[in-house]
């Protein structure tokens, strides 16, 4: 499991973008030394799990892992002293017998009503399958690998909002020419490129080869955003309409970085054609359509992936192209015994994929009351190359208390998603609802949406605090300068506590 915090701090320490509304020139923050500045950051990690935790690393300095009780199912890491917060901070936490299934229960919020989300106990359950190795070797060097290029004007951009960086148009070569010298011999692959219109390095797909291979790899090289507007459906129906090799299955890379203006057409087309195509789709840039790439990726059983630098591109295309070579699970479901008193309600969407290497989350909501020695099963089933598989985890319905209402919260933020999502494919229609639902239950939660907002309040009279933002200057050990722009932006991520 991979946590990140990010470096940038109050006012972004290392990346600070401020505009200013005036013409004049940008403002210089005069640096102080490190000793002198009249703040001290840290940052500490309680980590819980329900199955033993085997070790934690970081590309930081670490003090030792301090475990929390005897049976290493909680620990408490720290950074070592001395760290500048000048990169983000990752930890990778490892477990032991992570591919077992797990469950963790926690306790409604004692102020909420009882039947709503917050108010009862909720569950998650974590999946993270290991398939045999007989079965996974029989198909790894199997499949058709068909990659959709975006060639759009827009790919000209760059692939983040900075000067400095790569366009997108470079950063989807980069990200092709990685899986063209990744893909397994015996393999067959085309590429096809689009904008307003579109086309195709091979007039069908040709068998991976070095010739092949060598030849794909100079017509991408010369591959320019300079195809128009961004028509995706047209290429698709083409890719769809031409039969598959026996015993090849064809897997689609679609690398797009905008938002097209029939994306359910899209998407429906995908869906229709994923029992013979999965569809594995890449975000190119900070502008990548979201809708867009994760419905392509859910509707064609693939895996969505965005994007927007140079950094992480290679383990993300990687990650892809292993989940490509492995066999397709189907049949997929997920059954619930718990006693007669306590009812289920799922909040998460429908398990429609599974991968070795990535795990899944179910969020369902418990209602009813049931003894302290009640127990719980839920039962996955699926079919793995024609061979079905049965996992069965009993848990323990008695709630963790005082845990923060993590997993509510986690579970809501799903839940607003996919109620977000149904609004959006419900667009001109009536919407049942939707829209209410999502705002009572991000109200009640505390995850925002694409309906609500955090505002200020004045805890002493409870009142929203009125007028404009007030600016505060913090000194910092680095020189940085205030740029001068069209409009106030201010560009902050999360950070870790300060004191």
């Amino acid at each position: 499991m991979l946590f990140l915090v990010s470096s940038l701090i109050v006012y972004s320490i290392s990346n600070l973008m401020l505009c200013t509304g005036s013409e004049g020139a940008g403002v210089q923050v005069t640096s102080v030394p490190a000793s002198l500045v009249p703040y001290s950051l840290s940052f500490s990690a309680r980590v819980s799990s329900p199955r033993p935790i085997s070790k934690v690393e970081s590309n930081c300095s670490l003090d030792p892992l301090q475990y929390l009780n005897t049976d290493q199912t909680q620990a408490t890491v720290k950074l070592a002293a001395g760290h500048k917060f000048d990169r983000d901070v990752e930890l990778l936490i490892y477990y032991k017998d992570a591919h077992q299934p797990t469950a963790v229960v926690e306790a409604g919020q004692a102020s909420a009503e009882p039947g709503s989300l917050m108010g009862d106990p909720v569950v998650m359950v974590s999946l993270y399958p290991e398939f045999p190795q007989s079965v996974m070797s029989s198909t790894a060097s199997c499949g058709e690998f068909v990659f959709v290029v975006d060639r759009s004007g827009s790919m000209d951009c760059a692939t983040n909002y900075s000067e400095q960086q790569e366009s997108r148009m470079s950063s989807a070569r980069d990200t092709l020419l990685l899986l063209l010298k990744s893909l397994p011999l015996g393999c067959y692959f085309n590429i096809y490129s689009f904008g307003s219109r579109y086309e195709h390095i091979f007039l069908k797909s040709v068998e991976y080869s070095q010739q092949t291979m060598e030849e794909a790899l100079k017509k991408v090289g010369q591959m320019e955003a300079n195809l128009g507007g961004t028509e995706i459906l047209e290429p698709l129906k083409h890719i769809y309409s031409q039969p598959c090799f026996p015993n090849q299955p064809r897997q689609l890379f679609v690398f797009t970085d905008g938002e097209v203006g029939n994306t359910k057409e899209v998407i429906d087309l995908v869906k229709k054609n994923s029992g013979s195509h999965r569809c594995f789709s890449f975000g190119i840039g900070e502008g990548a359509s979201s809708a867009l790439i994760n419905g392509m990726a859910k509707e064609g059983g693939g895996h969505a992936q965005f994007i927007t630098g140079t950094d992480r591109m290679q383990p993300k295309v990687m990650q892809s192209l292993r989940f490509a070579l492995q066999p397709a699970v189907v049949d997929i479901s997920v059954t619930w015994d718990l006693p007669k008193e306590v009812s289920v309600t799922v909040l998460s969407p429908p398990i429609t994929t599974l991968f070795q290497g990535q795990s899944s989350l179910i969020y369902a909501q418990l209602t009813g009351q049931s003894s302290e020695a009640a127990e719980g099963c839920v039962t996955l089933k699926y079919s793995l190359a024609g061979h079905p598989s049965e996992n069965q985890l009993h848990f323990s319905l008695r709630p963790a208390e005082d845990t923060g209402l993590t997993v509510h919260r986690l579970s809501a933020r799903t839940l607003i998603r996919s109620l977000e999502m149904e609004e959006r494919d419900r667009r001109g229609q009536q919407d049942g609802g939707v829209k209410e639902k999502v705002v009572q239950l991000s109200v009640q939660s505390g995850v925002s949406s694409s309906f609500t907002a955090f505002i200020a309040v004045n805890k002493d009279n409870s009142e929203v605090i009125q007028g404009p933002l007030v600016r505060r200057n913090i000194s910092t050990a680095r020189a940085y300068t205030i740029l001068k722009g069209s409009r106030p932006r201010t560009t902050l991520r999360g950070a870790p506590s300060s004191k």
